[in-house]
């Protein structure tokens, strides 16, 4: 059965890293928006996201690309657990 607590505790780490990307491009976000007036299209500037859909698609695809950046083997290693790595390694 699903034990949620073992769960958390066995991706604890992988969960704090997670919430630390999530807060930090959530400052990101505003700081954008705060600079360069991203999603009202403040004075002067030639383009910001004007449709619903535009600004879902920018919020929902700014948080990937950091997590693009290629994790060393040791950081894999300590993130997941014996069992994820042997999945993960099997075909």
């Amino acid at each position: 059965m699903f034990n949620l607590k073992e769960t958390v505790w066995r991706y604890h780490r992988l969960i704090a890293i997670l919430t630390a990307v999530i807060i930090v491009n959530i400052f990101g976000l505003t700081l954008l928006h705060y600079k360069y007036d991203i999603f009202t299209g403040g004075f002067l500037q030639p383009f910001y996201y004007k449709s619903i859909s535009e600004r879902f698609i920018f919020i929902i695809t700014f948080p990937i690309f950091p997590l693009t950046v290629p994790v060393p083997g040791r950081a894999l290693r300590e993130l997941f657990p014996a069992e994820v790595q042997a999945s993960l390694q099997s075909p």
